[in-house]
């Protein structure tokens, strides 16, 4: 089983869950990060750094869970 960046990047007690998470940046990528915010009543800028970070993580950079 693969194991979701998401578990490790977030704390699942706080704010939203790592699954809705998920279907945020995978909306994103299907179309546009602006469309998937507004549709989840996130801001586009949160987004953008979601995916920063999970990108980091799954490159190997060991500063993705710092606040960038």
């Amino acid at each position: 089983m693969k194991f979701d960046p998401l578990d490790r990047l977030y704390n699942p007690n706080y704010g939203l869950s790592n699954s809705v998470r998920r279907q945020i940046i995978d909306a994103a990528n299907l179309t546009t990060v602006k469309k998937a915010a507004a549709e989840h009543k996130v801001s586009a800028g949160t987004v953008y750094a979601w995916r920063k970070r999970v990108q980091a993580y799954e490159r190997g950079y060991e500063d993705a869970r710092a606040g960038f």
